[in-house]
């Protein structure tokens, strides 16, 4: 009964939205960066490539230091570490919501919202974990927001028929939360949880 629930729910979501736009299908090859896939079509490429980013994965997800955090207005924003062509995406922006409790100075929480959340998406439940004496910080995933190009209306490239990218840029979403928990470990939290909803929670 609870899946019947869950599906007549996605599929009214589906189809309320009126802006989504049919891309075609492509390996992505371009997009492994520099890493050397050897020779043959992009489809062999991509698996080779796949499979050695899989048996080197603290290679795949290794992060380097950053130095360059500024924090406005409740507003942290840092390089990513995986650049992109789309200027828009390479900075992370993420909202900071502090407790004030003796808790929440200690004890924080990284939230990742759903594919294509809005501004405000999850801002209400970084509240709701400020009431139980938690600070919060507001995640804005690549492609959403003020860091989608002025080209899309969805954050079509996080996801999308196009496998090399959506690895990357999946690889660039989990790059910033590690940097954004890199900043709460330098502002003295010492245990930082993760939460995350639907493409938000596979991320985390």
């Amino acid at each position: 009964m609870l899946s019947r629930v869950f599906h007549q729910w996605e599929r009214r979501l589906a189809a309320a939205a009126t802006d989504r736009v049919v891309r075609p299908f492509e390996w992505g090859a371009d997009w492994l960066h520099g890493d050397d896939a050897g020779e043959g079509n992009d489809a062999d490429r991509l698996e080779r490539w796949a499979a050695a980013m899989l048996a080197e994965s603290d290679r795949f997800y290794a992060l380097e230091p950053c130095s360059e955090y500024d924090l406005r207005d409740g507003l942290l924003t840092f390089p990513s570490a995986v650049r992109t062509p789309h200027a828009e995406n390479n900075t992370v922006r993420a909202r900071f919501f502090p407790s004030d409790s003796p808790k929440g100075r200690r004890r924080a929480v990284l939230v990742l919202p759903q594919w294509n959340a809005d501004a405000e998406g999850h801002v209400g439940l970084c509240h709701l974990l400020n009431r139980f004496g938690l600070s919060a910080m507001r995640l804005t995933l690549p492609y959403h927001d003020s860091r989608r190009p002025p080209e899309l209306r969805r954050a079509d490239y996080i996801v999308s028929a196009n496998v090399g990218r959506t690895m990357q840029v999946c690889r660039q979403a989990v790059l910033d939360a590690r940097r954004a928990i890199a900043w709460l470990a330098q502002q003295g939290y010492e245990s930082i949880g993760i939460l995350g909803t639907s493409l938000g929670s596979c991320l985390s």
